[in-house]
């Protein structure tokens, strides 16, 4: 590979992250060293890493060689970007490109007087001070979250982010916190570069207007926590007869308001060609069936192209007449032969009481398989595809009972098991069906209510752990867990993935700590979930055996961001 020209790997590296790069590639040869050392285009993501790699990671890149930076305060009282303010001075990150910040605590704006290396003004916090540090201009794409997403930023904080995006020259903007009085103060001129916008906040209709007005270019729309039902309030007209033909697709997540709000959004778009809509209808007074949606395409959205949806709602109990009723009218022939528009319904067996009706393939980041859940026929079933969304899996198991098939999930990368009652161990069996396990990045066994966990169960998880050969993330937690099923999981101690960096896990001794660590030598942060009394003793023990680790105790757990490991005498 040394042998390829040095623009033809540094192509290669730009696939790669950094800590593979610099913790990998480097220490090979001399010639490989060299090659890291004049690359210029690093995307450097500080998330999840262990305070050793983080602290060395940033030590080796030079701030001026990174094009995509991604903080993110993982923990509630951690505070990144404090930690990494010492490492990005004198206007040093020259080609950003690409700027990411995860849960945000608005006291990242909050002057921090104790870290006086950092060189803060008296009227800044650490944000401010890195965001000096960065050639705003630059930017062709920013996203932030902050950690309080369901209150008002403070004033200061909303007058800080509007000036900052009035600087930027953005393409991709993501906003996953309350925005509605950031974009109020926005002029229009500072949207119109914008071609992707991802809102996670509930937005009113009304602004979402002003924002499309100002937002020439915009050609993706995503509001993932749907917009709100007070669109008629201080409505101006002008909005009402206007249609924003620029917005070719657009997506509504987590939609919980009457579809009278939806169709208002979707008289206004009228040129989409990709609609994806989730709804939780738990607050609907009913579902729309396939005969409203073909009604307002044929004469809304007479360009759309490729519709996708998710539909599920708790209701009281509903006849099967009426499921049966309302999935014939998703079987007429504008769906099935003019669209080849494919849906599903699956319902809850026993009572009635929850029922989904969904596209095909599912367009769904999070797919939950329930045991109890049943699907009426329908000849849609067979264009059931593996070509699915799905990067995230639940399953449910409390009863011995046929579980519905679904198509393999080849993109799924989280998988949750949750066990209620009696485990069948042949069940196992069926989650290999449905993912590829050696894709997986994170695994959790969920145990709640269990009497006696069968051995078998630990012995056939343990399986699946093992060939997880990508595994970073494990968790196994519950609630009500008796002795005999702490005895199974202590012998999963000695069997751990050597290769997590993430693990949470309950305890019932001190010695299952230093077992764990000693076996799982590459975590970067480890939960315990353990009585209080316990707690105690693990954060006594970590300040005796390590260096650097920061512990932050909640009721009967620990979370720990580890540090190095001191050396014993």
């Amino acid at each position: 590979m040394d042998t390829l020209p040095v623009e033809i790997i540094h192509r290669i590296f730009d696939h790669l992250d950094a800590q593979t790069i610099l913790f990998s590639i480097r220490c090979l040869s001399r010639s490989f060293r060299s090659i890291v050392n004049s690359y210029e285009r690093f995307t450097l993501d500080l998330k999840g890493l262990s305070q050793q790699d983080f602290h060395l990671l940033c030590r080796l890149i030079k701030p001026e060689n990174v094009i995509s930076l991604s903080l993110s305060n993982e923990f509630k009282d951690s505070d990144e970007i404090v930690s990494f303010c010492p490492y990005s001075r004198h206007k040093q990150f020259t080609r950003l490109r690409r700027l990411t910040l995860e849960n945000i605590d608005e006291g990242s704006f909050v002057p921090v007087f104790s870290l006086k290396s950092c060189h803060f003004n008296i009227d800044e916090g650490p944000l401010k001070f890195l965001l000096r540090q960065i050639d705003l201009t630059s930017l062709t794409s920013f996203s932030v979250k902050f950690r309080r997403g369901d209150d008002r930023l403070a004033k200061t904080t909303e007058e800080f982010l509007a000036s900052i995006i009035t600087q930027l020259k953005l393409e991709k903007l993501e906003f996953l916190s309350n925005i509605h009085y950031i974009f109020a103060k926005v002029d229009c001129p500072v949207l119109s570069t914008i071609r992707y916008l991802s809102i996670g906040y509930c937005i009113s209709l009304h602004i979402l207007c002003h924002i499309l007005q100002c937002s020439l270019h915009l050609h993706t729309l995503i509001l993932k926590n749907g917009f709100g039902p007070w669109y008629l309030t201080n409505m101006p007209k002008s909005y009402l007869s206007t249609t924003f033909s620029q917005v070719q697709s657009l997506t509504i997540e987590n939609m919980y308001n009457e579809i009278d709000t939806v169709d208002e959004l979707l008289s206004l778009t009228s040129s989409l060609n990709y609609l994806k809509i989730i709804f939780t209808c738990n607050q609907m007074k009913s579902m729309p069936d396939g005969h409203y949606w073909e009604i307002l395409i044929q004469s809304k959205l007479i360009q759309l192209n490729k519709f996708e949806f998710f539909f599920d709602q708790y209701k009281f109990i509903k006849p099967l007449e009426e499921l049966e009723s309302m999935k014939s009218t998703f079987q007429t022939s504008f769906w099935v032969e003019h669209k080849q528009w494919f849906v599903v319904c699956e319902y809850e067996g026993t009572s009635l009481f929850y029922y989904r009706f969904y596209t095909l393939p599912i367009c769904t980041s999070e797919f939950k398989c329930k045991r109890s859940l049943k699907r009426l026929p329908s000849s849609a079933v067979t264009m059931m595809t593996e070509n699915n969304t799905v990067k995230s899996i639940h399953e449910y198991y409390n009863k011995e009972e046929a579980m519905i098939t679904y198509p393999r999930f080849v993109k799924a990368t989280d998988l949750t098991i949750g066990v209620n009652q009696k485990f069948c161990s042949s069940l196992l069996s069926l989650i290999y069906q449905k993912v590829d396990v050696t894709k997986l990045l994170k695994i959790t066994l969920n145990i709640n209510n269990v009497d006696t966990m069968a051995e078998d169960l630990f012995k056939n998880f343990v399986l699946c752990i093992e060939q997880a050969s990508n595994l970073s993330s494990l968790s196994i937690c519950g609630r009500h867990i008796n002795s005999q099923t702490y005895s199974n999981m202590r012998n999963i101690y000695s069997v751990l993935p050597r290769q997590i960096k993430h693990l949470e896990i309950q305890i019932d001794n001190l010695n299952a700590v230093e077992e764990i660590l000693m076996r799982c030598n590459n975590l970067s942060t480890v939960k315990f979930d353990a009585e209080n009394l316990l707690i105690k003793e693990i954060t006594q023990w970590f300040i005796n055996n390590t260096i650097n680790s920061i512990c932050w105790k909640y009721y009967q757990s620990i979370r720990v961001w580890l540090g190095k490991k001191r050396k014993s005498n």
